[in-house]
C-alpha cells in the first residue's frame, strides 16, 4: 500500500483528548467523507482543524484511493466494485485524504506557529 506524510489540524489539548479522530470535524469540513481529513500542506490542515495554530505532522498508509463526498462514511466503490482504501479531494493531484482506520495513521510531531 501506499503511503504519505501529511498533517492532521488539531490542537495538542485535542489531540491528547480525543486523538485523531473526525468526531469534532464540523460537518462543513467534512468536503470528502467522514473520516479522518489528513492534508499535504498545513494550511489545508489547518482549515479542517478550523484555522488552529498547531497540526500533527503524520504517517499514514492511503492504498488505493477514489474521489470523495460529503456523505461517504466509508471509501467509495471502484469501476470493479472494489472498495478503495481512502478518499481523496482529486484522484489526479491529491491534496486532502480521507481515512477511516486510524490505525494507518502514526503521529509523528508537532507543528505550532
Amino acid at each position: 500500500s501506499s503511503g504519505i506524510n501529511a498533517e492532521y489540524g488539531m490542537t495538542p489539548e485535542g489531540l491528547s483528548q480525543h486523538g485523531l479522530t473526525s468526531a469534532d470535524t464540523p460537518t462543513a469540513m467534512k468536503k470528502y467523507g467522514t473520516g479522518i481529513h489528513l492534508a499535504v500542506s498545513e494550511e489545508y490542515a489547518m482549515y479542517f482543524g478550523c484555522n488552529t495554530r498547531a497540526v500533527v505532522a503524520v504517517e499514514c498508509v492511503v492504498g488505493r484511493y477514489g474521489r470523495g463526498k460529503p456523505a461517504d462514511i466509508q471509501p467509495p466503490l471502484s469501476e470493479r466494485g472494489v472498495r478503495f482504501q481512502s478518499c481523496v479531494n482529486n484522484v489526479h493531484n491529491p491534496e486532502v485524504f480521507v481515512l477511516y482506520d486510524v490505525m494507518a495513521v502514526r503521529p509523528r510531531f508537532w507543528i505550532s506557529f
